[in-house]
């Protein structure tokens, strides 16, 4: 068994890089038409306490974002409010405390209690099916960040075989765009890619990449701005990281970068775009713009502080030795 899983760990990792980690996220033509949108008006989508929210995540306001959380209103479904927390969470493990184990486990306490109360439901609502999925993706990510591949696995299947319940939601929901895009699209790719993913995507109906990259650029043109910030981002992530178009991903990623001028991990990645795009010059500009966010952002902790300065300079590092 041992030996198993040192041959397929590293497969599982590969696979996780290109298709399960593009599965996650907050859940969501082209990208020129993407503007910030007045945050005062009515969104579609997420009601207004979790627009506020997650912009003040995206802004990375941290303690704002955490004072809003504990003051939701009563009448919001628990469910609900574990996973606004959970997101949060995830923000915060993303941009440098992925080693705060007491962390992680209030993470996967929220989580587990999610799946719990939701998986024998014999009837789901459309938000019930979205904690659901949402809950499980974050799940595997957590499995896979620790190096549990066969139960990060297990997790994925066990999330995929909800998403393809919600499949053709999106037309009439927006917050189904993220995850009916995403497997749309790796359906086909994971399949082309890894044959050994078939089995995983065998009911999907209208699979293919170029139909759910539409998908997710229909989502950058929604009026939700949650909805629009993701589906860029996933956006980003595939054209990066899975199709290593980085003159297509650098578009988007600067356009989150100005609706969200303090995002520390949003300007990270426009850096390594650049830098994978071999455009040395701005990407240094951008590196600097990095120190001065970490500089003056009093909301990060050292940790986080430390893990993006690392990771920029770790990456500008070993572009120099491969150029």
């Amino acid at each position: 068994m041992r030996i198993l899983l040192g041959v397929l760990a590293p497969i599982f990792n590969k696979l996780t890089q290109s298709v399960i980690i593009l599965l996650l996220g907050v859940f969501a033509t082209f990208l020129f038409a993407f503007k910030c949108e007045d945050e005062s008006k009515n969104q579609r989508g997420f009601d207004n306490q979790t627009q506020k929210i997650f912009s003040e995540i995206y802004h990375y306001n941290f303690r704002s974002s955490d004072s809003l959380i504990k003051i939701l209103p009563d009448n919001m479904s628990l469910n609900w409010k574990k996973m606004i927390r959970a997101n949060y969470f995830w923000w915060l493990l993303m941009s440098g405390e992925e080693n705060n184990h007491a962390l992680k486990n209030d993470f996967q306490k929220l989580l587990n209690e999610v799946i719990k109360s939701l998986k024998n439901k014999d009837l789901l609502s459309d938000q019930d099916l979205y904690c659901l999925i949402t809950a499980q993706a974050l799940k595997s990510r957590l499995n896979l960040m620790e190096g549990n591949y066969f139960k990060g696995i297990y997790s994925v299947d066990y999330m995929i075989s909800y998403v393809v319940k919600s499949l053709g939601k999106e037309k009439t929901n927006e917050k189904f765009i993220i995850t009916s895009g995403l497997l749309y699209y790796f359906s086909e790719y994971a399949s082309i890619k890894y044959s050994f993913t078939k089995p995983y995507f065998r009911n999907v109906k209208e699979a293919g990449m170029a139909h759910g990259l539409a998908v997710l650029e229909r989502g950058a043109f929604t009026g939700d701005n949650i909805i629009k910030t993701e589906s860029n981002y996933f956006l980003v992530k595939i054209y990066q990281e899975v199709e290593h178009n980085y003159s297509r991903a650098i578009p988007y990623i600067k356009s989150l970068c100005i609706c969200y001028p303090t995002n520390v991990l949003y300007w990270y990645q426009y850096f390594d775009c650049l830098i994978s795009n071999n455009q040395k010059e701005e990407a240094l500009k951008v590196m600097t713009k990095i120190y001065l966010l970490l500089n003056t952002n009093n909301t990060l902790t050292d940790n986080q502080k430390i893990y993006f300065k690392n990771k920029a300079t770790e990456r500008l590092t070993n572009y120099y030795k491969n150029n």
